[in-house]
């Protein structure tokens, strides 16, 4: 959008009357500056480029004889609205978890005037219940998620979704939680352990068998014994 236009409208007014007006924005400043362009002799203001960071509820002041310090006075009409529909500007990415962890989702959203934010996972709608609560982020409610102790049944697509009376009247961001098991990371580990064990079982049971078999052969050998030859011994007589 080029350029936006606002109008402060005055009725009941002389044409000898001499006024001219003057602009607030939601800040409450002054405006000022090459993208605002105030007509003071008609009451209309035109914003250039205007952003998001425009939109909200802007003032008017119309000043009487504004030359003459002595009759000079002023009035502040009703205010007028730069409206815009909801969008999203940032959330969170999709979530890998741990069972029994807390979970937290997040959706900053922007518009005027302030949507209102609902929370799906699928197509059920989440309410507040002992374990899921709703908390205000950056300045809007419901703004964050909060699951406390995450099972497997958690698991699944979470919808923020967002909306106003204006265009586009409902924008949504989806974010996917998957929930793993909590041992999951002690898993390689355990792996390696029980390989370990299995290693040392066939070991023992290698040797328990060796030394039983050398133990067998040791008993069907017998006693070493000692022999003699007496070709060769002669008997010497006395």
């Amino acid at each position: 959008m080029p350029e936006v236009e606002l109008r402060c409208t005055l009725s009941g007014i002389g044409p000898a009357t001499v006024f001219e007006f003057e602009w607030k924005g939601p800040d409450g400043k002054l405006l000022e500056g090459d993208r605002f362009k105030n007509f003071h002799g008609n009451g209309t203001l035109v914003i250039n480029k205007p952003t998001r960071a425009d939109m909200g509820e802007y003032h008017c002041t119309v000043v009487f004889n504004p030359k003459n310090e002595k009759e000079k006075h002023s009035i502040t009409p009703k205010p007028v609205f730069l409206y815009a529909g909801p969008a999203i500007v940032s959330n969170d990415n999709n979530k890998n978890m741990v069972e029994g962890d807390k979970l937290e989702l997040k959706c900053e959203v922007t518009g005027y005037p302030t949507p209102t934010i609902g929370w799906y996972k699928g197509d059920q709608v989440l309410n507040t219940t002992i374990t899921i609560q709703f908390d205000k982020y950056k300045g809007i409610d419901n703004g964050k998620l909060v699951i406390f102790e995450l099972g497997y049944d958690d698991a699944g697509k979470y919808k923020c979704e967002a909306m106003n009376d204006y265009e586009p009247f409902i924008v949504e961001a989806v974010m996917e939680v998957r929930v793993k098991d909590k041992l999951a990371a002690l898993w390689p580990f355990l792996g390696i352990v029980a390989e370990v064990v299995i290693l040392c079982v066939i070991i023992l049971v290698y040797e328990k068998r060796r030394s039983k078999k050398l133990a067998e052969e040791d008993e069907t050998d017998g006693p070493t014994e000692n022999t003699v030859d007496h070709k060769d011994v002669r008997h010497r007589r006395t």
